[in-house]
Order: C-alpha cells, then structure tokens, then sequence
C-alpha cells in the first residue's frame, strides 16, 4: 500500500483564480424556503442476484442473498448493512438491479424459498427489507422477458388485495404476505437501448418499439393498480441529443410519470489488466469538473421532454457514479474523486428547479461498485459476519445521512474558480480561448472490409452496404486534423434499410491514435434503428495531445442470423463547442431540522491542494454554538481497499467563533464538511 500512500500526495497544481490566500463566502438565505427537503434523492441501489454472467449468454442468475443485505437462515435483513443504509440515509432502494434485469423473470423470485434457490433474496424479502427499514422500494421490470400481461400479474401480485378476483394476489398470500405490499415506483426497462447483452435470442428495442411497449404496459399495469408511477427511459450514455429520448418521450407523453437517465461522469475503461493510460489527476480533477456539467445536460434533457411532450415530466436519476471500469494502476471506482463527485451530485439533485423526483447511486454492496464490502451470505460465511470495508462513498454518503435537515434553503456562493482542461466526456471548464481552434473539414473515403463496402458519394456523405455480416468491426472512413483539448460535436443524417437482425450500427468519432492507445472517442449508436432518415449527434472533447480524429463505422453483431442491409449517412459536419467557464471550488447547500431549531450547511472544497477560508453567514438568525464534521483524505485517487485511508478526520468539533450570524472556517482541499448550527431561536418556517 506504501505506494499508493506516496501516488496520492502527487497531485498537479490545477489552474486558479487568485492561487494565494484563497476566499469564499456562503450566504444562507435564510428567508427563502425552497420547500421541503426530497427524500427520494436519498437513494441506492441492490441487486437480486450475482452479476457475474449478466454479459454471457446465461439466461439465469443466482440470487444468493441480494449480495449480502439479506440473512437467509434467519430470514430478516442483515443489521450491519441496515445499520449502513441508516447511516448514509437510503431512503430508496431500487431492484433487482441494472443490467441483470434484462434476463429477471419476477416469477423465478416468489414462491417458497425451497422452490427458489437461485434467488433466495427474491421479491417478497426485497420488500420486507423495504418495509422494515422504512426505504421506499423501486422495481425495474424487465424489458425482454415475459410480455404486458405478465408485467400486469406482477402489479396485481404486488399491490392487489388477496381475494377470488385476483389469482395473483391470492399467490402472494400463500407466500406470507396477506396484505399488499403497495408498491408505487416502477421502471420499464433498463437501458433497454442497449439490448440485452449476449442473451440468446439477442433483442434489442428500438425507440419507436420501446415506446409502444411502455404504453401496452401503461395501459394494463394501470388498470390493476391506477396510482402506479411509471418511468419511461432515455437513451444510456448518449446525452439529452439522442434521437432515442425525442422519439420516445413524444411516444410516452399521455402515460409516462417520470423520465429515467442514468448519468455517469468522466467515463473511463481498459480490458483486462492493462493500466488506464490517463494520469491519475487528469480524471480525478475530470470529476470535479463533472457536476457543473451535469447542472447543463439536465438542463438540455428537461427542454427535450417539455418540447415532446408539452409538460414538466420529473426526472429520475436511477444510477449516477463515475463511470471507471478499470484495475489498474488504481480501481478508480472505489476512490475518492468518484466519491467526492458523487455526493456534490447530491446537492445539485435536491434544488426543486432541477425537477428530479428521484436518484440512486449506483451501487451499495458489493458487487463491481459498492460502497461497502462484507459477506455475501452472512450464514455461510458466519466468520465473515460484522467484518465490512466502507469506501470512501461510504464517508461522503455518511455526512448526508447524519446532517442534513428537513427544510431546504437557497444559498449563495462565492468562490475561487478552477479551470480544466478538458478529456473525453468532461468539456473543458477555462476561460475563453484568444484563438478559436480551426474548424476540421470532413472528406469520407471509399473502402471495404469483411461483409461491409462503404462508397463515398459526397465529401460529407457516404453509403455503407452490409452483406452477410456478422461479428464486430470498426472501419475508418474518414480522418482529418483537430486540436487537444478542445469539444468537438459531430451531426449526421442516417437511414437503414433491411433487417437488423441484432446489429447495432454506430459512428465512432476517434482520437486518430485509436481507442487501444488513447481510451479517447464516442460512439454514436443505433443507426440500425431509424428506417426514416433521422439526424443524430455526439460531443467528444479531445485529450490535450490529440492532433487528429477518424470517423469509423462501428457494426456490433449480436443476432443469431446475419445481416444484409444498406445505410446511407449524409450531411456529415463539425462543429466546435465553445469552453464553459472555470468551476466554482467551494459550492454549498443548506437545510434546516424540521423543528427549526437547527442550521444544517454542507459545504465541499474541490480544490486538490489549497484549503478555502470561507465565511458563512445566515443573516437574520442567531447561532448559539456550532460543531463541524470533515471527510477526507490524502489525494481524491485514495481508495480504502488495504487500509483506511479516506474517512472522517473531523467529527463534531466546536466551530470557534459561532455566534451571531456568521462564523469563518478554513476548509481543507478535497474535502466535504457538514455544519451544524444551533440557533439562539427558532426559525419561523
């Protein structure tokens, strides 16, 4: 572990407004309420079964114990992981999971546990657990097993009084649960855009098709239970420009109760051992760049929903975390920028006017994400019970959990600011540039490779025929010059003609190393979806090295049969996307107990290096004393997987100087801070 400890004290120095005795001030706004605070944004997620073979051709999965929340030989939930949830303050949980869920048939997961054993954390302990924890449940339904009128019965199963009308409901009596259960969330689908993966028989929704199905289900879900609410997906990973989200939102506007994105920052991968070839500060610092960012995409999905729809539909951000799926040098996912990112997320997620109704963080236990790590079956692995290791999640999550309000206020910030200089998903965050980068032009080429002949029919057009084709290939049909370190949109219009038969056919706008080399491209997919000439987008921003980019056809082949099919793409352009201004390093949010007794602030430094002296001030209240708790640790790439090296370094110590209305306290780099002030009287509201 020593030279990790040494890896993390090794930070650069990121550009910032006014470097030496940097200050801020935080201004509650004490005489405007936003409302109560929404408890629902409070949420994770677990899953029912093993997600070992979710991306193979198994069509089942073993369930196991809900990767550890659930003690199956005592049958009650396991209490060091309610104790968790309690203290990070779960207040939703979504199941049976993410990806998995495509495979999960929800009549393979009731019944008795004796009949069930690969899914002995099945529906019915799933909502015990809910119910006994006081966590309001989600269930994601699967998108490509069973039909409507099977997603029907599980309504009636669930929330369907146990009498001769309702077979289903009788079910669930025998199973224990006489009364309904009550379930109102439900998603349709997940990431239904993608297909289910290496199942067989592979399928794959297209927009149009996705949407019709959400309404069959809609219309006989409701029917059983009318105060359902039902979530209707957006495209995964592709930004509010996706033509999936106008095209389904229009389909889904007269049933759809909430619109599901999934939003992972940064995004980073490598196959295998091999090391991500970016530096360890480039993509911490990429997710602190990350949350201004989001406030924008939000932004751009809500005008897309309101312009198909003629309504406000909320939002529900069903999984968010920093997309690293890597081992080496570091497993990002467990550090602390992904963290820190993560729970400043929170705070953006809770302002009424980013409609978000609801978010779960992705994930809780175990598994490939969690936050906590410990047994997986506590009965057969009885010395394994009680030991956890708790990510530095876990911390983050903790301070919202244990202190924040009830009543949320609007603050005011005023920070030091810090630039980024751009990388992949996350755009640049600097001042404007004196010279605005050179407009690439676009010349596609003629070529051919196994299966595929491309002919080029304008400098900005190409036809791509498909013959007998399957398996996955990535062609270059066009290159030219760019510039590090600048955004870059690519448009297009696309039509497909012929079966697809499983293909997923995309455009890849590439860092002109290639991917192996540079980890550094987008993928523009589902061209095979779009029979009429649809136009698509994509936004990458390039490495601070790059000095090319190539178009290649991206053809995924997951189908039984092969492919033989045409697609011509035209009106091919680039455009440069300007740089966002630098980010704030100090932001903040602010809530009072229910019984307005008590002054909650969270504040977050995200600068990697510098501490932040900063005053608070909640003017027309008075403090009467006032106590701080910090998590942090010595660099945002520390993980806690050898020891702990990310925790809380403060924990309710006096705040000097709290009285009246204001106090001023040094906020350590890279760290989260919970406030709490006592008030001399209570507030009004």
């Amino acid at each position: 572990m020593g030279h990790l400890a040494a890896a993390v004290l090794f930070f650069l120095v990121p550009t910032l407004q006014g470097e030496e005795g940097l200050t801020g001030t935080i201004t509650v706004q004490t005489a405007m309420p936003l409302g109560a605070v929404n408890s629902l944004i409070f949420g994770s997620n677990v899953e029912a079964a093993n997600g070992q073979s979710i991306f193979t051709s198994y069509t089942t999965h073993q369930g196991e114990t809900g990767d550890g929340v659930w003690d199956p030989e005592k049958k009650v939930p396991v209490p060091e992981v309610v104790a968790a949830m309690k203290a990070t303050g779960v207040k939703m949980l979504r199941y049976p999971g993410g990806c998995l869920v495509h495979n999960f048939n929800w009549k393979d997961a009731i019944g008795p546990v004796s009949e069930r054993p690969l899914f002995t954390f099945g529906i019915n302990e799933f909502l015990k657990f809910c119910r006994e924890t006081g966590i309001e449940p989600l269930m994601t339904t699967s998108a490509y097993v069973g039909t409507p009128q099977d997603l029907a019965d599980l309504v009636e199963y669930l929330n369907a009084p146990a009498d001769d009308r309702h077979p289903w409901a009788q079910k669930r009596a025998a199973d224990g649960c006489r009364k309904p259960w009550g379930v109102v969330y439900f998603e349709m689908g997940n990431e239904s855009d993608h297909g289910n993966h290496d199942v067989k028989p592979f399928k794959k929704w297209t927009a149009q098709g996705y949407g019709d199905w959400f309404n069959m289900c809609a219309a006989l879900m409701k029917r059983v239970d009318p105060n359902l609410k039902m979530g209707a997906l957006m495209g995964t990973g592709t930004g509010p420009i996706d033509p999936w989200n106008r095209i389904v939102a229009a389909k889904v506007k007269g049933t759809a109760d909430y619109i599901v994105v999934h939003t992972y920052a940064v995004g980073a991968s490598s196959k295998g051992d091999k090391p991500l070839p970016e530096t360890p500060d480039l993509l911490m610092r990429a997710c602190m760049a990350s949350t201004d960012q989001f406030e924008e995409e939000l932004a751009e999905y809500r005008r897309i929903i309101s312009e198909n729809t003629g309504k406000d539909i909320p939002l529900a951000i069903t999984e968010y975390n920093a997309a690293f799926v890597n081992n080496k040098p570091i497993p990002y996912r467990y550090a602390f920028g992904p963290a820190l990112f993560s729970a400043d997320y929170i705070r953006l997620l809770l302002q009424p006017g980013e409609n978000v109704l609801m978010a779960n963080y992705w994930h809780f236990i175990n598994g490939y994400w969690g936050m906590i790590y410990g047994p997986k079956n506590v009965a057969r692995e009885p010395k394994k019970r009680g030991h956890y290791k708790f990510m530095p999640a876990y911390y983050t999550y903790r301070l919202w959990g244990e202190h924040f309000g009830k009543k949320l206020l609007a603050v005011d910030v005023c920070s030091p600011t810090l630039s980024f200089e751009g990388w992949n998903r996350t755009r640049p965050r600097q001042e404007a540039r004196a010279n605005t980068p050179v407009l690439p032009t676009i010349r596609t080429q003629s070529g051919s490779g196994a299966g595929v002949t491309w002919t080029s029919t304008a400098p900005n057009a190409v036809n791509l025929r498909i013959s007998d084709y399957s398996g996955e290939t990535h062609p270059v049909f066009a290159a030219f010059e760019a510039e590090g370190g600048t955004t870059y949109k690519l448009t297009f219009k696309a039509k497909f003609k012929g079966e697809a038969n499983g293909l997923n056919l995309g455009i890849g706008l590439i860092d002109g190393r290639g991917w192996p080399a540079t980890h550094s491209g987008i993928g523009v997919h589902s061209l095979s979806g779009s029979s009429e000439q649809v136009e698509f987008q994509g936004i990458l921003t390039t490495r601070p090295d790059c000095r090319s980019l190539t178009l290649t056809w991206r053809l995924l082949h997951g189908g039984d049969k092969t492919v033989t099919a045409h697609s011509e793409i035209t009106d091919l352009k680039m455009e440069v996307v300007p740089d966002r201004p630098p980010y704030a390093a100090v932001t903040s949010t602010a809530s009072l107990s229910a019984d307005g007794q008590t002054l909650y602030v969270m504040v977050f430094n995200k600068h990697t290096r510098k501490p932040v002296r900063t005053r608070i001030e909640w003017p027309g209240l008075k403090a009467e004393s006032g106590k701080i708790w910090t998590v942090t640790g010595p660099g945002l790439e520390a993980t806690n997987l050898e020891e702990e090296m990310v925790k809380e370094t403060v924990s309710g110590a006096t705040l000097p100087g709290c009285a009246g209305s204001s106090v001023e306290y040094e906020f350590l780099p890279r760290s989260m801070n919970a406030l709490e002030i006592r008030l001399a009287d209570k507030a009004a509201y």
